[in-house]
């Protein structure tokens, strides 16, 4: 027996057993290990999402890995990372949140403003055209039993159709406006026959359109010298150029202090806006108020604008604690103490705020699975939903969360339901935004 050789082979012997050793110890850490080491080295939450996302568990690894995580010392550890991340992303959300806000109430202020400058054009409109026949010589002819004639029976084949004028009644000063076809290209004559006072006074062309389809005339200030006390029936008669006859259309003169609303440029109105108010016998002066039935309550109108066809007034801008939407009724009074009503629809500033609430989800399976319920509780006071979103916070890559349940758009009722969509375990924050926009003064919950 050779015992050198014997001697040579024991440090062999050691060695190998050494390396059998160690190639066992390497084979026991298996996943589940592996992501539990990472979580006891983990500073943030995406450390963790990262080592799991390089895991390949079974589905008995997920569930060993789920049940050692309930164990000290990796609950502890978990906990104390979720809620350093979960702080981190609300502060993030509130920040998201509020600077939200300040742009949608942002908006909401340069829509109004955008109202304001297509109504401030109107009103210079109003202020330098002004409208006004005062300076108009008043030319009148008795009728003559030939205009007698056509007067109580038009005849059909006139020249030329009269299809509307406006504004309708009207008052002397104003601007008339005679809309419809085969006028002819050149300028004729426009009077205004008044059927009780028998008379026909003579109203100055301003425009006679190319195409023969609008006319627009001045009745002369001093008609309501000739018109009985409450108004009276008259016809607007057109005489196309070189025609003896030509179309009729019925209207009504009444004084200048009986004021009458023609239009108005919105059927709305809303603290701020201008409204524009067209008509007749407004006179020099007056006052604007807006009376709400329902609520028993009347808002005296800051006036921008008086003349005697037109009026641009609006509710103060600071008006707040009114419903979203309520009937309104526009009342003018005029300085003589007349008084002229125009329904409409008031509608609310709206004050507009952006919630959210964040929450960590743990998804111990595939296909992931739905989360927590968010905004519990009800809207009040008109406030409604405008939006709702869901954001990932963390572990983009590898999860998706959304609203299983979404909060309907218009409704009262914010609650909703997060889902979390994931292939094998993950850990992610969701937060939930909620966008509601509701009555300015009034408070959401």
């Amino acid at each position: 027996m050779d015992h050198r050789r014997t001697r040579l082979s024991l440090p062999l012997i050691g060695i190998a057993l050494t390396v059998a050793v160690t190639v066992s110890v390497v084979a026991a850490v298996g996943p589940v290990e592996q992501v539990l080491a990472a979580v006891a080295s983990s500073a943030t939450l995406d450390q963790v999402s990262r080592a799991l996302a390089k895991a390949k568990l079974s589905e008995a690894d997920a569930q060993r890995l789920a049940a050692a995580l309930e164990q000290p010392p990796y609950a502890a550890k978990l906990a104390a990372l979720r809620t350093s991340a979960l702080a981190a992303a609300k502060t993030a959300a509130k920040r998201a949140a509020d600077a939200r806000t300040v742009e949608l109430n942002r908006q909401a202020a340069l829509r109004l403003a955008g109202l304001n400058r297509k109504a401030s054009a109107r009103m210079q409109a109003l202020r330098t055209g002004g409208g006004s026949g005062a300076g108009v010589a008043l030319r009148t002819t008795r009728f003559t039993p030939h205009m007698t004639a056509l007067m109580s029976s038009p005849r059909p084949e006139f020249r030329g159709t009269i299809t509307s004028v406006s504004p309708n009644p009207v008052s002397g000063g104003a601007t008339l406006t005679v809309n419809g076809r085969d006028f002819g290209p050149d300028r004729g004559q426009v009077d205004l026959a008044l059927l009780g006072s028998r008379l026909a006074v003579a109203c100055p062309i301003s425009s006679w359109s190319p195409g023969g389809t609008r006319v627009v005339v001045t009745v002369p200030a001093g008609i309501d010298a000739l018109i009985q006390a409450g108004g009276e029936d008259a016809r607007i008669w057109l005489r196309t150029s070189g025609q003896e006859s030509g179309p009729l259309a019925d209207i009504r003169v009444v004084p200048v202090d009986v004021p009458v609303i023609t239009g108005v440029d919105s059927e709305t109105i809303e603290p701020g806006q201008l409204l524009i108010v067209e008509g007749t016998g407004f006179g020099a002066a007056g006052q604007v108020r807006f009376h709400f039935p329902t609520l028993g309550q009347t808002q005296d109108g800051i006036v921008d604008l008086w003349t005697a066809t037109g009026i641009v007034a609006h509710l103060r801008e600071n008006l707040e604690r009114m419903p979203r939407e309520v009937r309104c009724e526009l009342r003018i009074t005029t300085g003589s103490g007349r008084t002229v009503t125009r329904e409409l629809t008031f509608h609310a500033t709206l004050a507009y705020a952006t919630l959210h609430e964040t929450e960590w989800f743990r998804n111990t399976g595939t296909g992931g699975g739905s989360g927590p319920l968010v905004f519990i509780q009800d809207l009040r006071n008109d406030w409604l939903v405008t939006s709702a979103s869901a954001t990932l916070v963390s572990d983009t890559e590898h999860t998706e969360c959304s609203y299983g349940s979404r909060p309907a758009t218009g409704s009262s009722h914010p609650l909703g339901v997060l889902q979390l969509r994931a292939d094998g375990w993950w850990t992610c924050i969701c937060t939930a935004n909620l966008e509601i926009a509701g009555p300015k003064g009034t408070p959401w919950e």
